[in-house]
């Protein structure tokens, strides 16, 4: 059978079939339906009617078929394509069409899917979808996002509203230790109402009561590694010897923040250890006298005496204490005997 090249709709063709039934010769049919006596007669040859008309037309593009396949792997952008065809080659195809005939001629293979089976309360498919700016905690506008989570076996869905994509926030920001040995490795939480349970490999781990807090840190002492496990002495001992290694004025000044930093002196002490590391023990003993001789417990200050190399300098008599004198800003009268 020829290939169809009319455009005749299926109820033309059943209208020249049946004229020509009744007798009516075919050069009249053409006249009375508005086409060619051939295309009738081509009608007439066929046995049956043809449904969807098409018109067989090769496309621009086929001439370049195999420089467009090179192009996709070469992961050329179809606008690259497109602008190359037109200038070096003349094609005067438009993009659009472009695109259908790579659809058509290299369609992209379709991705398989596999059905997960697994047990009960096994695996759960968490997604987030953004949904725009809306009222947060605070009132004002943030980023909130839809947040979905589907039980794999059962189907059984969760859904809410987030303000971020991180997990440790659909456990209202709270941490959770671990065994120090479980460190660096992949782990699966699980929690309900009261309990956060943490898995790995299959054996359950650890097990804490779930914080009613934000943003705090639940540790059980028994996941701490040996070298970590001290009491409060031996914490304040380790602590001690390291400024007593820097020399005098440090041990002095370290006694010191226990005295009147009793709550909080482990964080200066270990900023101080920090300042060691980067301008060395000497300095940071000399700066320390002379913060002791101030009484300067801020560790802004010490840095600055470290960078400006203050502790170089001779200090100058203390102001004399403001509650026996009327002025803070005054010194003791020998202050200026230096020529007597």
């Amino acid at each position: 059978m020829k290939n169809p090249r009319y455009m005749l709709t299926m109820y033309k063709q059943i209208t020249i079939q049946t004229l020509h039934k009744q007798g009516m010769p075919s050069a009249r049919i053409a006249r009375e339906i508005g086409c060619h006596r051939n295309t009738v007669a081509n009608v007439l040859e066929r046995d049956t009617v043809i449904e969807k008309q098409t018109r067989v037309k090769p496309s621009g593009f086929e001439p370049y078929e195999v420089q467009i396949k090179e192009w996709l792997d070469k992961k050329t952008s179809r606008r690259r394509m497109h602008d190359i065809l037109h200038d070096t080659y003349c094609v005067q195809e438009r993009y659009d069409t472009l695109c259908k005939y790579i659809q058509k001629h290299f369609p992209k293979p379709v991705a398989a899917f596999g059905v997960q089976i697994v047990e009960p309360g096994e695996v759960a498919e968490i997604d987030f979808g953004y949904l725009g700016m809306f009222p947060g905690p605070l009132g004002g506008l943030v980023k909130t996002y839809g947040f979905a989570a589907v039980l794999g076996y059962s189907r059984v869905g969760y859904f809410g509203l987030c303000y971020d994509q991180k997990l440790e926030t659909l456990i209202e920001n709270t941490y959770y230790s671990v065994p120090c040995h479980f460190v660096a490795k992949e782990v699966t939480v699980r929690w309900n109402e009261h309990l956060v349970r943490i898995i790995c490999e299959g054996e359950q781990v650890a097990v804490h009561h779930k914080s009613r807090e934000t943003g705090n840190y639940v540790t059980e002492r028994s996941h701490l590694p040996d070298y970590k496990v001290y009491s409060h002495t031996e914490y304040q001992a380790r602590f001690e010897a390291k400024f007593v290694d820097m020399g005098t004025d440090a041990h002095a000044y370290f006694r010191m923040l226990l005295e009147q930093k009793e709550s909080y002196w482990f964080r200066i002490a270990r900023s101080i250890l920090g300042l060691r590391e980067h301008y060395g023990a000497e300095a940071v003993n000399a700066s320390l006298k002379r913060a002791l001789y101030y009484g300067v417990r801020d560790v802004i200050t010490i840095k600055n005496i470290l960078e400006r190399k203050l502790y170089a300098k001779e200090t100058e008599p203390k102001l004399l204490d403001g509650v026996t004198t009327d002025s803070l800003f005054t010194r003791e009268l020998t202050y200026y005997a230096t020529g007597i």
